[in-house]
């Protein structure tokens, strides 16, 4: 009994540690197995925690089980506790996308990508894709679902922004009015053809894609159109046609402007040939007859003797037509950029400053302002200018228009004949004078004789009474003053030399010096201090050496009473040749000259009386004191009797 006993016990024992080594080796597999578990769980819980995708498990009801940081921060709460508390279907922007989501996994268990629209936090709408399954238990009823949520609002707003771009261009090269294709690279077949394509070349786009120029233009156009295209696809550079013809189905004959530019792809190889062209058929009739109104314009200007100008705003030119050589000598180019004024004298300038500032103010136009230029060569020249103001669409002025005429030669004219009026007046008015002066020196003449002699044979009277000698003496100077006068008056009414001889000048200053009229001037001028400065060699002339005389003591006396409180009396004789003439008092024709000056440091004689001091009787001085109110009346007639001229050079 023992034996068996020991038996069974050895038996059992030997069982039960076989099922211990089993139950070690259990224990064993099942440590290993939580080991895998742990770490298979903290690899899902990393993927779930790191994942950029929102990952999350809910429950049937609509409550969320558990969600990654992700999701946190794709709805855009504070914390994962917040966003577990918010029920799922608040969340969808639109509850029926989530019933319809709940359809489909009901039905095929799972929903792959499907697009939905969720609201933050804040409000802000998403997009998204959507990728679930339904959680089941074991007799497959559906406990939850679990899913992925991956954010795609940029990129849908970058697809829109793109579709946006896209329906833009499309408009754009659908509405421009340039024609705008584009070829494939390999056989030239029109793959996309705008409207204005359309329009110009009389085809629908429908017939044109898909073919190539053969189908529709000559082989000659064809062989043109093709050349250029494999020249652009081989050199992979753009081509400038700027002059294309081609003859279309609607508008026959049309000129085209075209660029072909070269669609690379990554490879840097051309996929597909743009073309745009600009129907410039009316630009070039257009510019064909701009050429021909330039031309026009250009003979017009180049044939008129005026010049014709535009300034800006500021009055400084911008255009001036080749005339300005012939009348100021400069080009064209030299005074651009440049004022009118700059081209005047300054006292000029000035004036022309204020009264074409006046016009630019009110911006009106100007007619025949005459004003004075330089020429280039430094001559003076007179131009007539006339402008109209250049404005533009908002009535601004812009600058001036306008036209410079040279009117020198007629101003020359012009003065000229009124010099030439004026001598023939003063020559008729001296004629006049003279004629009235003899008649009325010989009725005075007549007079005086009888009113002298007697006064003379009275003071040869010895009965005379004493008390009335002196009487008589006054009444005798008086009627020799009256003589001189009737005198000067005759010399003025006979006019012309009766008798001439060769006579000098130096000879006539000379005896005039050693007269006793000379003397007594000198007397009565006692602070005049004379200076004569002859020519040694002067001419000799032809003349009455009376005449000559009186009108030089008539110059002298004239000086002398000038300077009243003394001063310098210069006589000069001088040789002159003149090869042109001269303008002065008098105009000066050229040839061999004697002249004979006689000035003085008196007191001058006013502008206003310049021009009349050869008058009969005008004088500044009293009459009766001092002349008779004849002498430079007497001097005109006698340098006018020997062909001579006067010249009057004074001031105040």
């Amino acid at each position: 009994m023992n034996e068996e006993l020991e038996q069974r016990v050895a038996q059992r024992t030997e069982e039960l540690m076989k099922v211990n080594k089993d139950l070690l080796e259990e224990i064993n597999e099942r440590k290993q197995m939580e080991a895998l578990l742990r770490e298979q769980e903290e690899r899902y819980r990393a993927f779930f925690d790191t994942s950029r995708d929102c990952i999350f498990i809910t429950s049937v009801d609509g409550r969320w089980f558990d969600l990654n940081s992700a999701a946190v921060q794709l709805f855009g709460y504070g914390s994962r506790e917040e966003l577990l508390n918010v029920q799922v279907k608040d969340l969808y922007a639109n509850p029926d996308q989530r019933k319809e989501h709940l359809q489909i996994i009901d039905e095929q268990g799972y929903l792959e990508e499907q697009p939905i629209s969720l609201r933050k936090k804040d409000g802000t709408i998403i997009y998204a894709l959507i990728t679930s399954v339904a959680r089941k238990d074991k007799t497959e009823k559906i406990i939850g679902y679990q899913g992925t949520i991956r954010d795609i609002t940029r990129q849908k707003r970058a697809d829109e922004e793109i579709r946006r771009v896209t329906a833009f261009l499309d408009s754009i090269v659908e509405n421009i009015p340039n024609m705008i294709f584009v070829k494939d690279a390999k056989e030239l077949r029109f793959i996309l053809f705008n409207r204005a394509g359309e329009e110009l070349l009389g085809y629908s786009r429908d017939k044109m894609l898909g073919k190539n120029d053969y189908d529709f233009f000559t082989k000659e156009q064809g062989d043109f159109f093709t050349e250029k295209d494999r020249d652009v696809l081989r050199t992979c550079r753009i081509a400038d046609i700027p002059e294309e013809p081609i003859k279309t189905r609607n508008k026959g004959e049309r000129i085209l402007h075209t660029k072909k530019v070269p669609i690379l792809n990554m490879n840097g190889e051309p996929d597909y040939l743009l073309g745009i062209s600009e129907d410039i058929t009316e630009h070039k009739r257009r510019e064909k007859l701009l050429r021909f109104s330039e031309e026009r314009f250009r003979s017009l200007v180049e044939a008129t003797s005026d010049w014709l100008w535009e300034t800006d705003a500021q009055g400084m030119y911008t255009y001036a037509s080749p005339k300005v050589k012939d009348i100021l000598g400069y080009e064209p180019s030299e005074v651009l950029g440049k004022t009118p004024m700059m081209l005047m004298p300054p006292a000029e300038a000035e004036r022309m400053t204020k009264i074409m500032f006046q016009y630019f103010m009110e911006a009106k136009p100007f007619i025949a302002l005459e004003n004075l230029n330089l020429h280039k060569e430094g001559r003076e020249v007179v131009l007539e200018t006339s402008g109209v103001p250049i404005l533009d669409e908002n009535g601004i002025l812009t600058g001036y228009r306008g036209i410079d005429r040279d009117i020198t030669k007629r101003k020359k004219t012009e003065l000229e004949k009124q010099i030439l009026e004026d001598r023939l007046q003063q020559a008729g008015k001296m004629e006049a004078l003279g004629t009235l002066a003899g008649g009325v020196a010989h009725d005075l003449n007549n007079i005086m004789g009888v009113i002298v002699g007697y006064a003379e044979l009275l003071l040869m009277n010895d009965n005379l009474s004493n008390s009335f000698r002196p009487q008589l003496e006054n009444i005798m100077k008086g009627g020799q003053r009256a003589a001189a006068i009737v005198d000067d008056l005759l010399t003025l009414a006979r006019r012309g030399v009766p008798s001439r001889q060769i006579i000098n000048l130096n000879t006539i200053v000379t005896e005039a010096q050693q007269s006793p009229e000379f003397e007594n001037l000198l007397f009565y001028h006692p602070f005049v201090k004379v200076y004569v400065d002859l020519e040694p060699d002067l001419l000799n002339i032809s003349g009455s050496p009376i005449h000559l005389a009186k009108t030089l003591f008539n110059l002298v006396l004239n000086a002398s009473e000038a300077m009243p409180k003394g001063g310098i009396l210069t006589i000069k004789t001088a040789n002159q040749y003149l090869d042109k003439p001269i303008q002065g008092y008098d105009e000066v024709r050229e040839g061999d000259y004697v002249v004979l000056s006689v000035s003085d440091t008196g007191e001058g004689i006013p502008a206003v009386d310049l021009q009349r001091i050869f008058e009969p009787f005008y004088t500044r001085k009293i009459m009766g004191r001092s002349g008779t109110g004849l002498g430079l009346a007497v001097v005109w007639g006698t340098v006018k009797d020997h062909l001579g001229y006067i010249n009057v050079q004074s001031e105040e």
